[in-house]
């Protein structure tokens, strides 16, 4: 099996939510690492992440990270992390739309 790390995706969450990464045909994903940060200098919002598994519709997304809360400036990074079958994938969401920036990092397994 190969194993190839890297980052997976980046970007800004926004205000509904929507897919954020999906892992590709033929892997496992192992997420090493999901940073949240607020971009914001004065102000709080908060963050949810979603697991998506293959298959499932969005209204099925489990809540792994629920109305995470970050004052302005603050960065976090999470410490439970899903594996991903391929098809599987991570949603978010943000209390306010580009103002949590996000980046995953993992390994894909083929």
């Amino acid at each position: 099996m190969a194993r190839t790390a890297k980052n997976l995706a980046q970007g800004q969450l926004a205000a509904s939510t929507g897919a954020i990464y999906t892992a590709p045909a033929g892997t496992t994903v192992i997420v090493t690492g999901i940073t949240l940060t607020n971009s914001d200098d004065a102000s709080a919002f908060t963050a949810n992440l979603y697991f998506v598994e293959n298959g499932s519709a969005a209204a099925d997304a489990k809540l792994f990270l629920n109305d995470k809360s970050l004052a302005a400036k603050e960065t976090v990074d999470l410490a439970t992390l899903p594996i991903l079958d391929a098809g599987d994938a991570i949603h978010g969401d943000a209390s306010s739309a580009s103002k949590i920036n996000y980046l995953l990092s993992g390994v894909l397994v083929t």
